[in-house]
């Protein structure tokens, strides 16, 4: 048996609901399909508690931690928070739509109305931001393939959440994460 441990470190476990069918199962075929159509629904989810949330150096950091999600995690499809939301306005007979926090200086009068905004919004709230405005999520989705155009296995995954937990352990000074 001691012979056998070593070998350990190679054991993995698949436990998706694709891996406990036959390859050629039709309902495989079938949930692989809707699957490809409808998309992954593997995400994660990052809950920031800033009492500063809507002032300068608040909305500062909140792009600092979506942007070096965005950029410093693999297989990751989309990143979304207050940063990049859409909101959706009309002035007359326009209908606007435009990413919430677009613009990079904002004073504190047009940021208390973009907090006035968002807790208006039932998107937002409950979602991307709490009742009090002190905290809000940032939404990870991760990627169905890899770089290669490879359906992301489990230990791609794993790994993604690996980085996500060292950018996060970065930014906790910042942050009540």
């Amino acid at each position: 048996t001691a012979a056998s441990m070593w070998q350990l470190q190679h054991l993995s476990f698949d436990s998706s609901a694709e891996s406990f069918l036959k390859p050629d199962d039709p309902e495989r075929i079938e949930y692989l399909k809707f699957e490809d159509k409808y998309g992954l629904s593997a995400y994660f989810m990052v809950l920031v508690r800033d009492e500063a949330l809507f002032t300068g150096a608040g909305v500062e950091r909140l792009r600092q931690l979506h942007s070096s999600l965005a950029q410093g995690v693999n297989n990751i499809e989309r990143v979304e928070s207050l940063v990049n939301a859409r909101f959706i306005s009309s002035e007359g007979d326009d209908i606007l739509i435009e990413e919430f926090l677009a613009e990079n200086t904002l004073t504190a009068e047009e940021l208390n109305k973009k907090k006035q905004q968002a807790l208006a919004t039932p998107y937002y709230v409950g979602r991307l931001i709490n009742p009090a405005a002190n905290a809000t999520t940032i939404l990870l989705q991760i990627s169905q393939v890899d770089q290669f155009g490879e359906r992301i296995s489990v230990a791609q995954i794993q790994h993604s959440m690996d980085e996500i937990k060292t950018l996060l352990a970065a930014a906790q000074a910042q942050y009540d994460l």
